[in-house]
């Protein structure tokens, strides 16, 4: 899914302001909806409500007028193209979901919190970034949601440190089914340290390479022309989105950050970034990819002063010694920035990976691939967060 982000499916839409991948809407103090709004929501997006006693299930309150992929999670739909899905409601899972304007929730005996999380999982790769006033055609509205009488919606409480993960189609999923992808999982894993993520991922999508299939509408992450030797060349904010969630909306402040909910001093604590493969396979300018990676770092680096920026060699190894040389370099101009690293999970795994249809998949892993990417990867990322540690239960305002 590209951008790891929905947004609003608007006819007219106001320019790029800044936005955010965990915006929420406000709560209907008379416990009824969650405000009618259009409103920038990440893959996952949680609804709390409290239950003062057993009643019939909530109502979310969803509009997809032009979406052909998937929404899931705690309560989970899948394939709104057929109006079928997936949900899970304090650990009850049905598969036969029905992805319509309103979905109705099992009916819940427990009284207490309750934790709604929505994901968008998938997405079709055609469309997806929008233009000027009009969003792309992965864009998915909550509009509310509706609880009993006598019980009440939550605000989601955020969590002030988050993970940005970035990529092309492996970072998306594809390969991997269910929730399977590496992403998925490292993000699941940013979750028990008390960490919310972002998944920022397009198949097709490189550092300068064009995301969605080709021609492609959705930018190349950070795109430079006509540099010499990996030096050089001029930037293209057109057709870049390493600074923006779609056509429309900003991924930074007014600071010009990188922001988790819009607001300033909400910079990301880790920015995990997966880019070079399809710059290979679609034979991108080798000078230009180079020097987008080299400028990028430093524009990352503006953008979040204070986060670990860690590129991950591709699991195909492809532009691995151009990666490693580009953080060289960069980390002998700058000997204090001590917040820069690659993880490299080295030749086997490109090895495997060579094999079509093989073990492990091919050139997009398979879940198993998935799962074991992410087993080695884990590890070598909880090192980089910050004062890390296990999440804690949010406390219900009033208990």
């Amino acid at each position: 899914m590209h951008g790891g982000y929905t947004g609003p499916a608007r006819a007219h839409e106001p320019p790029a302001q800044p936005s955010a991948p965990f915006r929420r809407g406000k709560i209907n103090s008379a416990g009824k909806i969650v405000r009618k709004c259009s409103v920038v929501i990440p893959a996952r997006r949680l609804l709390c409500f409290c239950s003062r006693r057993p009643f019939g299930g909530p109502v979310v309150c969803c509009v997809s007028p032009r979406f052909s992929g998937t929404l899931r999670g705690r309560t989970e739909y899948r394939k709104c193209g057929k109006r079928k899905g997936w949900r899970h409601v304090d650990g009850v899972w049905d598969s036969q979901l029905l992805c319509a304007e309103h979905v109705v929730l099992p009916p819940l005996s427990r009284v207490g919190k309750h934790t709604l999380t929505v994901y968008v999982k998938q997405t079709i790769q055609v469309k997806r970034w929008g233009t000027p006033g009009e969003s792309g055609k992965n864009v998915v509205r909550v509009l509310g949601l509706q609880v009993a009488k006598g019980s009440r919606p939550l605000m989601a409480l955020p969590r002030p440190k988050w993970g940005l993960i970035v990529g092309d189609s492996i970072t998306e999923g594809c390969g991997a089914t269910e929730l399977q992808g590496y992403s998925h999982l490292i993000g699941q894993a940013l979750r028990t340290q008390g960490y919310e993520y972002a998944i920022s991922a397009c198949g097709w999508s490189g550092w300068i390479n064009r995301g969605d299939r080709p021609p492609g509408d959705v930018p190349g992450y950070y795109v430079v022309t006509g540099s010499r030797n990996g030096m050089g060349g001029t930037y293209d904010q057109n057709a870049s989105r390493w600074n923006r969630i779609d056509a429309n909306h900003s991924l930074l402040d007014a600071a010009g950050r990188i922001s988790a909910y819009g607001k300033t001093n909400q910079e990301p604590s880790l920015i995990l970034i997966n880019y070079g493969t399809n710059d290979v396979l679609h034979k991108a300018n080798p000078s230009d990819v180079v020097a987008s990676m080299a400028q990028c770092l430093t524009a990352l680096r503006k953008a979040a002063p204070a986060a670990q920026i860690v590129l991950l060699v591709p699991f195909g190894q492809y532009k691995a010694d151009e990666i490693k040389q580009v953080v060289a370099n960069y980390l002998n101009a700058h000997p204090e920035d001590k917040k820069v690293s690659i993880i490299d999970l080295g030749t086997d795994a490109a090895a495997a990976l060579r094999v079509k249809n093989g073990y492990w998949g091919g050139l997009h892993p398979n879940p198993r691939a998935h799962a074991a990417f992410a087993a080695r990867l884990i590890p070598q990322l909880m090192p980089f967060l910050p004062q890390a540690m296990p999440a804690t239960r949010e406390a219900i305002p009033g208990d």
